[in-house]
Parts: structure tokens; C-alpha cells; sequence
């Protein structure tokens, strides 16, 4: 029996800019499924640090109306790398007591499917 695989797609995670602090404050749910490439889009009018465990580590920066692709099955050749299910992300803002007035931070997992 053959296996091939698709494309899923879990519905983007946003975090208002109103909702990142001076401190790690978590985006409102964890991922729903194994992520095999993150979509992360800064889309607000402030500079964020990104944690991937609940703001214990400053894990990335990433700069106001900017985003980052992260392909995570190319960084080791013969076993592939995902972002785990239940991974609760965090944000920041990097210049402290600047807080944003426009946009959302967004995260979008994208993960294989077996049919």
C-alpha cells in the first residue's frame, strides 16, 4: 500500500498588537497539529521577540510588517524536524513601553497529511 502525502493548512493563530507587553504574553491557542513549516507575519507597527515554549527562551526577533518562513524538514537530512502539537507561542515587544497601535502577529502551521 502506497502513502502519499498532502498539504494541510491549520487555521492561522493571531495575537492582537493591544495583547504584546513588555513581557511574553502567549498567543490564544497552541498548535492543533504537527507543524512541518511555520508561517510567522509581523503585522504590526512594533519590533517582537518570538518564543516557541511560552516565553521561557527569546527564541527570534522579528521586525515590524515583516515575516519569517521557517521549512523545518530541511534542516536534517535523513529524519525530519516539526514544531510539536500543543507548542504554545509567545510574544514580546522589543522596545519596552513602545506599545503597538495597529495589526496582529500571526503564526500558520502547515503540516503533511497522509490520504
Amino acid at each position: 500500500m502506497a502513502f502519499t502525502n498532502r498539504l494541510g493548512i491549520s487555521q492561522a493563530i493571531e495575537k492582537d498588537s493591544i495583547t504584546i507587553l513588555d513581557s511574553y504574553s502567549s498567543f490564544d491557542s497552541a498548535t492543533e497539529e504537527i507543524g512541518d513549516i511555520i508561517l510567522l507575519q509581523n503585522l504590526t507597527d512594533i519590533a517582537v521577540m518570538l518564543s516557541f515554549d511560552n516565553g521561557l527562551t527569546d527564541n527570534m526577533p522579528l521586525a515590524s510588517n515583516s515575516y519569517v518562513l521557517l521549512d523545518l524538514n530541511i534542516y536534517i537530512s535523513e529524519q525530519c524536524t516539526s514544531l510539536p502539537v500543543g507548542t504554545l507561542l509567545a510574544a514580546r515587544r522589543l522596545n519596552a513601553g513602545v506599545p503597538g497601535s495597529t495589526g496582529s502577529l500571526w503564526a500558520t502551521i502547515f503540516y503533511s497529511k497522509r490520504r
